[in-house]
């Protein structure tokens, strides 16, 4: 069996950019049009039918490097109802090094966490329309990549980029 392959689902914006682009095309990123977002889903639907993962970056604009994820966006949880397909949160959390005492900038260490999958079946209702079971789905995520950076920082382990 072969492995894998996983599409990124990136903003239009990165892949007309010109240092980082090509290296996105190269590599398969789905680009979504700024002005018609749900214009993806085709290319989702295509991705996954293939046996592909589709990864999405669920917070949108990353505007700061303090790990306080802005809001949610319900697309990828939208994309997993309707193609019943199951959504795996992934926590990644940016991790002190004991050399940033002296060295700030130095890049910090990351850890992925990976999350249970969430299943469609588990947040639709029975006679309830798709968009609110992909609301809770979207906001069970949102919850477990939350707890998951708000542990590290009670035990005092998170790097700020910010520095």
């Amino acid at each position: 069996a072969r492995p894998r392959y996983i599409r990124f689902v990136a903003e239009e914006a990165n892949m007309k950019r010109i240092d980082a682009g090509w290296f996105n095309w190269i590599m398969g990123v789905i680009g979504v049009p700024d002005d018609r977002p749900m214009a993806v889903g085709s290319s989702v639907k295509a991705a996954l039918e293939r046996g592909e993962l589709v990864h999405f970056f669920p917070e949108g604009v990353i505007k700061r490097g303090n790990q306080k994820p802005s809001g949610f966006i319900i697309g990828a949880a939208w994309f997993a109802c309707l193609y019943s397909v199951s959504l795996i949160p992934i926590s990644e959390v940016l991790l002190k090094r004991p050399i940033h005492r002296f060295l700030p900038w130095w890049p910090p260490r990351v850890k992925l966490i990976v999350g249970e999958a969430l299943n469609p079946e588990d947040f639709i209702k029975p006679g309830e329309k798709m968009r609110k079971g992909a609301a809770r789905m979207n906001l069970a995520a949102e919850h477990h990549i939350r707890e998951t950076i708000k542990g590290h920082r009670e035990r005092g382990q998170l790097k700020s980029i910010n520095h």
